[in-house]
């Protein structure tokens, strides 16, 4: 794979510290990569991953080697991971020394199969501080597909089987994009604030190594001081986060910190809101930051879209244009492509508008389905171990399932999920839409946005200092929609919970709410 190129090159250089200060080399990788060829094969590997060196190596050398490993969680429900090894039947799974013992047997949840290790068996490979275990007994483990070199869970599939099946020629192709509109060099340090699992933070791992930089590889959080100081000490160049992430940002005070290596912030995992893009996107042009804002999904391994920085404050609320690589396409409802509109001084009869007015104003497409082509769009889904012997399914195309318009400039903006909109009196509403109407009218709410079919539900947690408040804010908040929205009054339920519940990523897990 291309991503390894520069570690084959040179192998003295530094490819990550840790939090005790340890450097590891390009050197350690290519050899452990060698290893794991020889022990692993072209088998598949569950790695249960944390920020750390062993998960982080050992992820690194299973794809160099052509090993499949699925990345995880390590603190994945015991129950979950168990029936994902009976469902997959994994040769080998990489784990953390300190795993805890129920999670440690469900690595070899086979029934008639199974094979659960003895306390003195010793552990196949040692990779810092992972191990790498046998889990199918010979033989047992399924056929995969010659080019499969990934595989992810679906966003969104906390307790799902579904997983997403990856190339090394979709990595290749996205980590190669991401580093041309980053403009990422080995003079580069980012720090790992997300989880490596999640396809966001796998794929900031994959651009620094395959640009030769060095990452700086921690477990502590944003709330720490140590991760901060880790920030600063060691001249971190960009900070990376999801929508909630920026939440974080704003109330730690990050755009007042004296950050002086700081040079590139970016967001993706959903769609941050436009008080707080505007916000870090006048910080940033303030700073001198590079501040992107970035579109993509696991399926597209996982970057589709990015907002070039000089077009962050005028084009706020945009997710932007396509990747270099890629081409993004609008359709209706019918499947049809929704062309591309002409500019306002195009389509305006000679003479009725001026040249503020075509500033001031936009030209917005009909609403429809994005569908994205590219070489990194990945192979298709798995639901069970024979799936994996698949080739490729999706053949470069994407339909997404996010609607949006665009501009008369080329621009996107998402308005939501094709799965998150409802009907109300035969009206068609969209649920971010209500989400993003309720935000900016209430900002110091906590709250999401689901329902059926002429009932809205809109769940709100109540801190402490509100508690007693609860009917007036439903009253607030049912008279704000139906004087914003028109929906009636008799269809809106507030329903007060104690909190928003989140996936991993920070992204709300709305499955939870209905």
């Amino acid at each position: 794979m291309k991503i390894f190129d520069y570690a084959k090159e040179h192998p003295e250089e530094i490819l990550a510290v840790t939090d005790d200060g340890e450097e590891i080399l390009y050197g350690e990788l290519n050899n452990l990569s060698i290893e794991l060829g020889k022990t692993t094969g072209h088998r598949l590997v569950f790695v249960l991953c944390r920020n750390t060196p062993g998960s982080f190596l050992g992820y690194l050398g299973l794809l160099e080697s052509g090993g499949v490993p699925l990345l995880l969680d390590a603190d994945i429900a015991p129950e979950l991971l168990h029936e994902l090894v009976r469902t997959y039947r994994p040769a080998f799974c990489l784990v953390p020394d300190n795993l805890d013992e129920q999670t440690l047997q469900a690595c070899f949840g086979f029934s008639e199969d199974r094979h659960v290790p003895a306390e003195n068996e010793t552990a196949i490979l040692t990779i810092r501080d992972y191990r790498l275990l046998r889990s199918a007994p010979e033989g047992k483990d399924p056929v995969l597909a010659p080019e499969l070199r990934l595989l992810l869970t679906t966003s969104g599939s906390t307790g799902s089987s579904k997983l997403v099946r990856i190339s090394g020629e979709n990595l290749d192709a996205n980590t190669a994009s991401i580093i041309d509109y980053l403009k990422i060099t080995k003079e580069d340090r980012p720090i790992t604030v997300l989880p490596m699992q999640y396809s966001y933070g796998m794929s900031i791992i994959n651009t620094h190594v395959m640009a030769g930089a060095k990452i700086l590889l921690t477990r502590y959080t944003l709330m720490e001081k140590r991760f901060w100081e880790r920030v600063k000490e060691e001249k971190c160049t960009s900070l990376c986060g999801v929508p909630y992430t920026f939440e974080m940002y704003n109330r730690l005070g990050l755009t007042k910190m004296d950050l002086p290596d700081l040079k590139t912030i970016t967001q993706a995992g959903g769609k941050l809101s436009e008080k707080r893009h505007m916000q870090f996107a006048q910080w940033a042009a303030e700073k001198g930051i590079r501040f992107y804002v970035m579109y993509g999904q696991t399926e597209a391994s996982p970057r589709m879209g990015w907002l070039p920085p000089e077009r962050a404050i005028d084009k706020c609320g945009s997710m932007g244009i396509a990747i270099p690589g890629g081409k993004i396409d609008l359709v209706d409802e019918y499947g049809n492509r929704i062309p591309e509109q002409r500019t306002i001084m195009e389509a305006s009869p000679a003479g009725t508008k001026s040249e503020s007015d075509h500033k001031n104003d936009a030209v917005m497409s009909p609403v429809g389905e994005i569908v994205y082509r590219g070489p990194n769009i990945a192979m298709g889904y798995a639901v069970c171990a024979g799936d994996l012997a698949k080739g490729d399914e999706f053949k470069g195309v994407l339909y997404t399932g996010d609607m949006a318009c665009r501009d008369a400039d080329g621009f996107y903006y998402i308005v939501g999920r094709k799965s998150r909109f409802i009907k109300i009196g035969g009206r068609r509403i969209g649920l971010d839409e209500v989400e993003k109407i309720l935000l900016a009218a209430f900002p110091d709410l906590e709250l999401a946005c689901a329902g059926k079919d002429d009932d809205l539900h809109v769940y709100v947690a109540f801190s402490p200092e509100n508690k007693e408040k609860t009917e007036e804010l439903t009253d607030r908040i049912c008279y704000c929609l139906e004087e914003m929205t028109g929906i009636p009054n008799r269809r809106i339920s507030v329903i007060r919970i104690d909190e928003i519940p989140r996936k991993n990523s920070g992204k709300i897990q709305y499955s939870a709410l209905n």
